[in-house]
């Protein structure tokens, strides 16, 4: 059985109290790097550099990245003769290289967070502790979500869609030969009013492009109708022929009631059987 005596502290990337080359390589560096081009070996004692002095950056510190290939800018302090690059704190993959302060790396597949850590290989034996920098890999085109479309729209009303995108987007929007531009906000929530479109089947082209540079375009299809547009002084002389042919209307209707309508007369005088008098009823007897 082998037992392991490194401190628990081995790993955190700082090359601190009785760690070495030899108990903690991940931190302090390897003991024996290939030297030159003669293949001999020799030995170098773990760093002293003080973390602070050296400095990595990817991509100029840019939070997201849509490439996979990005920029490392290195500083690796007086003497340093290499540098090891890696994704893995320990430097499983790494292979020394002749120091230079900008260097390109290849990000390993998938999105996501990605770690790139260095040490540097300096001219008197020493190794530095390892240092790192992150970016976020995101090569995932955003998606665009439309809320639901009228089955159609009349050609004298504003056409106005909403929407969603998985990402923050600036979004443009492309219809009868006419352009157009917004931003969705932090939710990816977006509203745009595209004013009035001509009567038919219109296709209209939706792109949204994120933050690093990713893309979608999806066109939908607006059916508008056209719509009579009315005149005003048509439909001033159609209020007045109404008027005149109600007024004629209940002109008739009021003839033919008086025409139509049973007469009820009364002589000048009392019938002789009434002896020329009136015989007026009580009004309960009328009744």
């Amino acid at each position: 059985m082998q037992t392991d005596w490194r401190l628990i502290s081995c790993g955190d990337g700082i090359c601190n109290g009785s760690e070495t080359c030899n108990t903690c390589s991940s931190d302090c560096g390897t003991c024996q790097v290939t030297a030159g081009g003669n293949g001999m070996l020799v030995s170098l004692s773990s760093s002293s550099v003080p973390a602070g002095k050296i400095t990595i950056l990817v991509n100029d510190g840019s939070p997201k990245t849509n490439n996979a290939a990005v920029k490392v800018t290195l500083n690796g302090g007086s003497g340093a003769a290499q540098v090891e690059l890696s994704e893995s704190s320990v430097f499983l993959e790494g292979i020394p290289e002749v120091y230079e302060p900008v260097k390109s790396f290849i990000l390993s597949s998938g999105n996501g967070k990605k770690t790139i850590y260095a040490r540097f290989f300096y001219k008197d034996g020493t190794i530095s502790s390892a240092i790192s920098s992150s970016i976020i890999l995101n090569t995932q085109s955003p998606e665009i979500n439309i809320n639901q479309l009228q089955d159609s729209y009349n050609s004298n009303e504003d056409i106005i869609i909403s929407g969603t995108v998985s990402e923050p987007s600036e979004i443009t929007f492309y219809w009868d030969n006419q352009y157009g531009l917004t931003n969705s906000d932090s939710n990816g929530r977006w509203t745009v009013n595209l004013g009035k479109i001509q009567p038919g089947i219109n296709s209209v082209s939706i792109t949204a492009k994120d933050e690093v540079g990713n893309s979608k375009t999806i066109t939908i299809k607006i059916k508008v109708i056209a719509t009579e547009v009315v005149n005003p002084k048509k439909t001033s002389q159609t209020i007045d022929d109404l008027t005149k042919q109600f007024w004629s209307a209940l002109s008739n209707v009021a003839s033919q009631k008086i025409i139509t309508s049973k007469l009820v007369t009364v002589s000048k005088e009392t019938p002789e059987v009434l002896k020329h008098k009136w015989n007026l009823l009580p009004v309960k007897a009328q009744k």
